[in-house]
């Protein structure tokens, strides 16, 4: 790679484009800064477009009179008229970004920087789980019927969390999640799911959403055509081993849990482990359908620049608790053991994940290019 191509490929940005230049001085964070940058300028997109359509229905309900007349004239012997194709409109609605992963990436830091920030209004709960789960999942289900038994309860531990408070949205959002009784993946009643964003600019931050499938990914690009995807990116090897520290944290003694290093090997080599193990394919499933839609993040920015990074909010205190958390704890002693276990493990599995940490350069460059060189 040429010095001119590593200046090309940033924090953000796709694999095949040089992400757009910043338009959004209010964005608090770097990261956070491109994806309110990205979303709201497609929000604004969509608002124009809207206002076009609003300014030409007068046109549209004169010549809509025309055509009945037209018709009423064309109707044959029987008195039927003739049959009509109806056009395809696609949704408006649904959030205007998704972060689709990855697990142990940065996500939680990224929800917190967005449901404290002014122009945005998030879900109050996290993973929605729309598509990779039966909706509504116990976890969704059972916060929006504890909000349903006792909003002052509820406001209470977020307040304490320092979550932003659920406001208008938030419970009209809850109570769609208890009324919703559409099939299994029905887009539709996705995007009525967001329906009361108004103004703000909204997302789904949902990390099992990278290993949906190609064709779930391609609907969800036709339908939303204003939606753009964010994807946050960790050097495979310390993400693998904090998922398995999380998969591990709430058994009786986590930490001796977690140093078995024979059950490692085998999580290591679950499917729902491997799926979420190489970025490179995830982002080129999701950039195939979304094209320039599509942005990518480092949590080494984040992880090498805490203050910085940290909303500045008036609800910020649990955002910079975990984003320094985040720091002390970022590709920590424990991933030696992980790299030992991965180097003893089958060559066409559980080395494969090492080795894919030494493709992720030319995949994705900027922090990307330190990654092989890590001193573990």
């Amino acid at each position: 790679m040429t010095r001119a191509s590593k200046t090309a490929k940033s924090a953000s940005g796709s694999i095949d484009a040089v992400p757009a230049k910043p338009k959004q001085p209010r964005a608090k964070t770097p990261v956070a800064a491109a994806v309110a940058e990205t979303a709201i300028e497609a929000t604004a997109k969509a608002a124009a477009k809207s206002a076009a359509k609003t300014a030409s229905k007068k046109t549209e309900k004169v010549s809509a009179k025309k055509d009945d007349v037209a018709k009423a004239a064309k109707k044959d012997k029987a008195g039927k008229a003739p049959k009509v194709a109806k056009s395809s409109k696609r949704s408006e609605l649904g959030p205007d970004f998704i972060c689709v992963g990855l697990q142990k990436g940065g996500t939680q830091w990224l929800y917190d920087q967005l449901q404290n920030h002014d122009d945005f209004w998030m879900p109050p709960y996290k993973e929605i789980h729309y598509f990779d789960r039966r909706f509504p999942d116990n976890n969704i289900g059972r916060a929006a019927r504890n909000y349903a038994e006792s909003p002052e309860r509820v406001t209470a531990k977020r307040d304490k969390r320092g979550d932003a408070p659920i406001d208008e949205r938030g419970a009209a959002f809850y109570a769609k999640v208890l009324e919703h009784d559409a099939r299994q993946g029905d887009i539709g009643a996705y995007g009525r799911l967001f329906a009361m964003k108004g103004e703000k600019v909204t997302g789904d931050v949902t990390p099992a959403y990278c290993s949906l499938d190609e064709k779930t990914i391609r609907k969800l690009a036709a339908e939303f055509p204003h939606m753009r995807i964010c994807l946050m990116l960790r050097e495979p090897v310390s993400r693998l081993w904090s998922q398995w520290r999380m998969h591990n944290a709430s058994k009786r003694r986590p930490h001796r849990a977690e140093k078995r290093l024979k059950t490692f090997k085998k999580f290591i080599v679950e499917p729902e482990v491997l799926a979420r193990s190489f970025p490179s394919e995830i982002a080129k499933r999701w950039q195939a359908a979304f094209g320039d839609r599509f942005r990518y993040f480092f949590l080494d920015d984040v992880a090498s620049r805490p203050t910085r990074c940290a909303p500045r909010s008036s609800r910020s205190s649990a955002a910079t608790r975990r984003v320094l958390e985040l720091q002390s704890g970022f590709q920590s002693q424990g991933e030696v053991a992980a790299v030992e276990a991965l180097e003893e493990g089958p060559e066409a599995d559980a080395g494969a994940v090492r080795d894919r940490a030494r493709e992720m350069p030319k995949a994705f460059g900027g922090a990307a290019e330190k990654w092989p060189d890590l001193p573990y």
